[in-house]
Formats: structure tokens, sequence, C-alpha cells
């Protein structure tokens, strides 16, 4: 316990020297977000993840608010949106992804060309149209109605974040479960043979790898 105040600590005494320093950069808040973001994954505790986050999501709003038409502030505003949210309640993971959506959308509209905007927008759509018939009934009561998802449009989305960046395996993986999903079984596993033979060993690929090996075993 003592090791992990004297590390908040740290890093909360960095983190408000850089934030005096950059109070109206919104490409230095953009960097902190970013790196507190990231290490909400690698946390050990649940305290740990809860101020990463924290720090992240605030720099992400005051970037917004500084600069609201630049495209990967508000792609960063979703994708903390998501880190986020896998550490509360259902209830407020259905709310939340409201947020994500909304986020990424903002940033495609700003900028259409952006691969991870692309991927983001279609992961958002599989996981809403492959929820659970509990979390589907939470969603319901949320939005009063389900939320406009589909795989058709995972796919969509997927395909044209695959085109942007051929290269990314997560990308192909994903992209070959929404087509499991929507039933598209031979091309299914075309994408999930594909991108399991494509080098990438962050720890973001190997998570998509185990999901595509799982739904490879299940076709």
């Amino acid at each position: 316990m003592k090791l992990v105040t004297l590390a908040l600590l740290a890093a909360a005494t960095t983190a408000l020297a850089v934030d005096i320093a950059s109070e109206k950069n919104p490409e230095a808040l953009l960097a902190i977000s970013r790196e507190n973001s990231e290490k909400i994954a690698t946390a050990k505790t649940p305290v740990e993840r809860a101020e990463f986050g924290r720090r992240s999501l605030e720099a992400a709003e005051r970037a917004k608010q500084l600069a609201p038409r630049d495209a990967k502030v508000r792609l960063n505003l979703a994708i903390v949106y998501g880190r986020i949210a896998q550490e509360e309640s259902p209830r407020r993971r259905i709310e939340m992804s409201a947020l994500v959506k909304e986020e990424t959308e903002a940033s495609i509209e700003l900028d259409p060309k952006d691969a991870l905007a692309w991927h983001i927008l279609g992961r958002w759509n599989y996981e809403m149209a492959n929820l659970n018939p509990f979390l589907k009934a939470i969603a319901q009561a949320v939005f009063g109605r389900f939320p406009d998802a589909s795989n058709d449009r995972a796919i969509e989305c997927l395909a044209k974040s695959l085109a942007l960046n051929p290269d990314w395996a997560i990308n192909e993986l994903e992209l070959g479960r929404a087509y499991a999903a929507g039933g598209k079984t031979d091309l299914a596993r075309e994408h999930i043979t594909r991108g399991l033979a494509m080098p990438d060993s962050s720890t973001e690929a190997e998570q998509a790898r185990a999901r595509a090996k799982k739904t490879l075993e299940a076709l």
C-alpha cells in the first residue's frame, strides 16, 4: 500500500507540473491524457486505475474545450470514455457507450480518413449488436429504444478502416469476428486467418487474437 501511495504521489506531482504548463495547450493535454489512459490497463489496483482514468479524462475534456474541431482530440476522448467504462457498472457502461459513439462520429466528420476512428466505430457497432439479453434490456431502458447498431454497420466501418490501414492485424481480426456475427463464415475465416498470421506483439493484439481464435473455433 505504501509503494502504491508513493507511486501515485510522484505521478500526481509530475502531472501537476505538466498541467500548469499545458493549461491552454491542447496538444500537451492530449499527450497527458494518452499517457494516463495507457496506464489504466497496466495499473495494479482499482485505486490506481481510477486515478489514471480521472487524470486522463480531465485532460481529454480540457483539450476538447480548447480544440473542439480537432479530430484527434475528439477521438482520444472517445477512447478514454471506453476505457473508463470498463470499470463501471453495466448500466453506466451502456450510458458511456453513447459518449464513445458521439465522440467517434465527431472525429470521423472532422477527419474521415482516420483508420482508428472507423475501427472504433466498427467495434462499437459489433459490441452493441451482440450484447447479451441482460445488457440489451439495460440499453433499452437507458435509451428508450435499442441503439442503432448492427453487424452490417460494424463490417462496413471495419472494412473502411482496413482500406485505410491494410497492415493492421487487430482490424483484420475484428473484421473477421464481425463477418462471423453476420453469418458470413467464409469471409470470417479468411480475415481471421490472415490477421492471426500478421506480426503484432502488442497486448491489444494478443487480446484480439484470443477473441478471434474463439470465434474461429466456433465456426
